[in-house]
């Protein structure tokens, strides 16, 4: 399935590139020919291996499964019209080795120039979703669910081990991202890397992409001590003195999960986007 979608995006951005040498400007040069774009998706290293305890507040935080639904992707040059992929929605597990160069979600024969702006959207998963990496079980999951963002694992401290399988909803819009550059000619492939903070979901601060990954006041969410982090144990716990909530009228400790799931999309590239809503 995934790839007849591809084949699909692949059509349809071919099109789309034909007609942007309006914008582009086409002519016997080498710029503005159809050559091929891949987009890649990335949690970073620390998703896919561990969060240390040196990095976290003392909890090594692994993950089994992370999975997105990412949908709406587009690619520019500053700021000229968007060369749109009309991307469904593609499910990629960023808990899975990539050895740093991410999971492809869409190859894409875009105008051959350089460009520097993405954007994508993290949204309740469709029906039908496509697939980047993930196993069937788990296109199952977010479609039934129609989660945007789910995450299963563990964090350990000394001899204390919490595990957790939450799932979030909700809808977030990155735009105006710095990326790259790369730059698309008429042979080869050329790269681009979309690299998602991850790690921030269990950040302790609202306001950047700095925060620090904190696991101590999940963990005594756990008010039956079963070793299990709920979604109804995280929604009764209101103590959020770790946070720096920037404002936010946020109650519970879901209430931070579900604002710093959305906030995995803050930057794609080295810089945070324009617009994240």
């Amino acid at each position: 399935m995934a790839d007849a979608v591809l084949t699909r995006v692949r059509v349809r951005a071919l099109a789309l590139a034909l007609s942007s040498c309006l914008v582009f400007g086409c002519g016997d040069d080498v710029e503005g020919e159809p050559g091929l774009l891949s987009v890649r998706v990335s949690g970073g290293e620390a998703v896919e291996t561990m969060i240390p305890a040196s990095v976290s507040d003392g909890w090594v935080i692994t993950f089994d499964r992370y999975l997105v639904a990412v949908s709406g992707l587009t690619v520019s040059r500053g700021s000229n019209s968007a060369v749109i992929a009309d991307t469904p929605s593609t499910i990629v597990d960023l808990a899975q080795g990539s050895a740093g160069q991410g999971h492809v979600i869409l190859d894409m024969d875009v105008v051959s120039t350089s460009y520097d702006r993405a954007a994508l959207t993290l949204a309740d998963s469709s029906q039908d979703p496509a697939n980047a990496n993930a196993d069937g079980d788990d296109i199952r999951l977010m479609a039934q669910n129609r989660f945007s963002v789910f995450v299963e694992g563990e964090a350990k401290q000394g001899g204390t081990v919490k595990s957790f399988q939450l799932g979030f909803r909700g809808e977030t819009r990155a735009s105006g991202c710095s990326v790259g550059p790369v730059t698309v000619t008429p042979t080869g492939v050329a790269f681009l890397r979309l690299n998602l903070r991850a790690d921030q979901l269990f950040g302790d601060d609202l306001a950047t992409v700095a925060g620090r990954p904190t696991f101590s006041p999940l963990a005594a969410a756990d008010a039956n001590s079963d070793g299990r982090v709920t979604e109804a144990e995280l929604r009764a716990a209101t103590n959020l003195d770790d946070y720096r909530l920037d404002g936010a009228a946020l109650t519970t400790l879901w209430d931070v999960l579900q604002a710093q799931a959305g906030r995995i999309a803050i930057a794609l590239g080295d810089s945070t986007c324009a617009t994240v809503e």
